[in-house]
């Protein structure tokens, strides 16, 4: 049973679990993501409000844990302030900067994989992997020698694109913040309708 939160949207939450037995779980919301916490088994959970850490605004993001015991998210790394009614995108460089949006003015861009030592108490280790455009949507597979797969779609509306990409990487690319093993790669295109004629074409209505 989880409280009723009406901040929550389409919630796609995904629960791990703690090393003490506990699931941790983030939910997507109007203002980012918030977070729960069940302490048996998953029949009840607390909600935890806003994880102190903004991304993946009102969108899809993942959890995995990853043989390491560290714990993998997927998201957005977009931060929002609001003033006057009007919405202002930007991210947090490297040096704590911000930096506004100025390309694609959207909280659905800067997929970024992110590392946890702490079980998802703090994941300060990030890997920028597209920021070409509208990126949501983030699935997660692990292959062998440590190999995390992931795929995103990249304009799900916009003609021409409708885009899949496909990205290789380690957890030692994203402790580097860099492309670091030889085997990683990143943004390969795994379908492209519009390629062959596909996709969303002018004078559609969805």
């Amino acid at each position: 049973e989880t409280p009723a939160d009406d901040d929550a949207v389409f919630a796609e939450q995904m629960p791990i679990l703690r090393k003490d037995g506990s699931l941790f779980t983030f939910y997507r919301a109007k203002k980012g993501q918030k977070f729960a916490e069940s302490y048996d088994g998953g029949k009840t959970w607390k909600l935890g409000g806003y994880y102190p850490m903004q991304f993946s605004i009102n969108t899809k993001c993942i959890l995995k844990t990853l043989p390491s015991g560290r714990v993998l998210l997927v998201a957005n790394d977009v931060q929002m302030k609001e003033k006057g009614g009007k919405r202002t995108f930007y991210y947090t460089d490297e040096n704590g900067e911000e930096r506004a949006l100025e390309k694609h003015k959207t909280a659905r861009t800067r997929m970024t994989a992110y590392l946890s030592d702490d079980e998802g108490k703090t994941f300060p280790h990030k890997l920028l992997l597209c920021d070409d455009g509208q990126i949501s949507y983030p699935s997660a597979t692990l292959g062998k020698n440590g190999s995390i797969y992931l795929v995103y779609d990249q304009g799900r509306g916009t003609i021409g694109q409708h885009t899949i990409f496909l990205s290789k990487i380690s957890e030692e690319d994203i402790l580097a913040g860099k492309l670091a093993n030889g085997a990683s790669f990143l943004n390969r295109i795994v379908s492209r309708p519009s390629d062959q004629g596909g996709g969303r074409r002018k004078g559609d209505t969805i």
